[in-house]
């Protein structure tokens, strides 16, 4: 936009910058903002097979179950699940590829239980800690907000440098 009119619309890609009177606009890198994704957890009681409770959350948030005792936290995602070196957990890329995450239940200021959830596989999900739990996680769905990194170059004595090339060629 120049003097409030536009000049020029374009999509930037990888490999496909903006030029535009000597500036040049590159994508330098894309990815999701995995810090603070939603996830839709969902819990069911082994004692009752009709009940389900369904939340939304993100890293860091407690919801309150229906039974007004138990609070599940949403404590840690990762979007490409895998035990390293160590019995480490870490993730193995950047990209979705196998995406978990670790919740807890709490009851009061006591942890009752702690689950890795799997999005890609919710019929799996493993406690932890705690005494044996009623409650079976369920990691259904998740989001994060995608991001575009744009780097600007200006190089106003490129026209030298071709000029040099010219001469000694």
């Amino acid at each position: 936009i120049e003097n409030g009119t536009d000049l020029l619309n374009k999509v930037i890609e990888v490999n496909h910058p903006l030029s535009y009177k000597g500036y040049v606009f590159y994508q330098s890198n894309y990815g999701w903002d995995w810090e603070n994704p939603t996830m839709e957890i969902w819990t069911r009681k082994k004692s009752d097979p009709e009940y389900l409770e369904k939340n939304t959350l993100q890293v860091g948030q407690k919801v309150m179950l229906s039974d007004q005792q138990t609070e599940i936290l949403a404590k840690h995602f990762i979007p490409d699940f895998i035990i390293g070196e160590g019995n480490q957990i870490t993730t193995r890329s950047m990209n979705p590829n196998n995406p978990a995450a670790l919740i807890e239940g709490w009851q009061g200021e006591e942890k009752v239980f702690a689950s890795w959830a799997f999005s890609r596989y919710p019929d799996f999900s493993q406690m932890h800690e705690g005494a044996d739990s009623d409650y079976v996680i369920e990691f259904k769905d998740f989001s994060a907000a995608q991001f575009s990194g744009i780097q600007l170059s200006h190089d106003p004595g490129v026209n030298l440098i071709w000029a040099g090339c010219v001469l000694l060629m």
